[in-house]
């Protein structure tokens, strides 16, 4: 099959990477623009983007999907486009392109979790699993019928990052089988339960604040749901001085005191206990903000932390 890709971000290349190395025919890719980043705003592209340019495979990155980028899809005459977290919903008349139309691969089990950010929902919320979903695109957000489903467990400490590269890396052979039902005509679409459906904002920067008044168990959850990006801070406060502190590696403890929540109740050469609304939390990776991420015996070497300190 002649097959356009659209993706943007680096979870999105092991798909790619799986159609490139398959029977199909990547004849283009369209991902987001270049975005500049450091202190010298050097345009970077995005991770799908870079994968084409050093493959060989045309990429086209619209700042708007017109009239004229709608002709140079046309001309690539696509059986299929296939999509994976490109950013922007697409008219009706891109899904009307190919011969197949489109799909799109949703990490989440829809109808749960429709929109941007279906694992970090997942983790936050405390579910035990997420997965794959593989649907027929349509005008209304993740809403279109399924053609695949596959389930992943999430672990105690998993990340929004870790699982989105997991389900990245498993997602290639589950497209590959989806077009092979295309191609032989076995392809059931099943509609999704509307009565089931819920739904997921974006996340931005500011977003990873933590509120310390609340339970140790949803603060952990929080941790690991906002990492690797915006990441979970706080901002530890010693007399004058605050420095933000990122929030990588912790865990729920009993040890519990009177003090207030986002208070320093203990601290010895492996860990740091913070007091929460609801019992403890124990924290064993954290960062200073713009510095590595290090383990709490190396951290107390350069930045000291006490009993009675305090994160707000």
């Amino acid at each position: 099959m002649k097959i356009i890709f659209w993706g943007t971000p680096d979870f999105a290349v092991p798909i790619l990477q799986a159609l490139c190395d398959s029977e199909h025919d990547v004849v283009a890719i369209v991902s987001q623009p270049d975005k500049t980043k450091g202190r010298k705003k050097t345009p970077v592209p995005p991770e799908v983007a870079q994968y084409g340019h050093n493959n060989n495979i045309p990429v086209m990155q619209p700042l708007k999907l017109n009239k004229e980028f709608r002709e140079k899809l046309q001309g690539y005459e696509p059986d299929i486009m296939i999509i994976v977290a490109y950013g922007r919903i697409l008219r009706q008349k891109i899904l009307d392109t190919p011969k197949y139309g489109c799909i799109n691969v949703h990490f989440s089990l829809l109808p749960k979790y429709r929109g941007a950010s279906p694992v970090n929902s997942a983790i936050l919320n405390g579910d035990k699993e997420t997965g794959i979903t593989i649907m027929n695109m349509v005008r209304k957000m993740d809403a279109g019928p399924i053609l695949y489903q596959c389930t992943t467990p999430i672990g105690k400490e998993d990340s929004t990052g870790e699982i989105l590269d997991r389900l990245g890396k498993n997602a290639g052979p589950c497209v590959l089988e989806v077009l092979q039902k295309f191609e032989n005509g076995s392809i059931e679409p099943q509609p999704q339960n509307e009565t089931q459906a819920t739904y997921c904002g974006m996340i931005s920067k500011k977003d990873g604040a933590i509120n310390w008044n609340a339970s140790a168990e949803n603060i952990r959850r929080f941790i690991y749901s906002m990492s690797p990006w915006p990441s979970a801070y706080a901002n530890l406060s010693r007399g004058e001085k605050t420095d933000r502190i990122i929030f990588h590696s912790v865990e729920v403890d009993t040890k519990s005191t009177e003090a207030k929540p986002g208070e320093v109740i203990a601290v010895d050469k492996e860990y740091i206990w913070i007091q929460t609304q609801v019992g403890s939390l124990k924290i064993k990776m954290i960062q200073k903000s713009g510095k590595s991420v290090l383990k709490v015996k190396d951290f107390l070497l350069g930045t000291p932390i006490k009993q009675s300190d305090f994160f707000s």
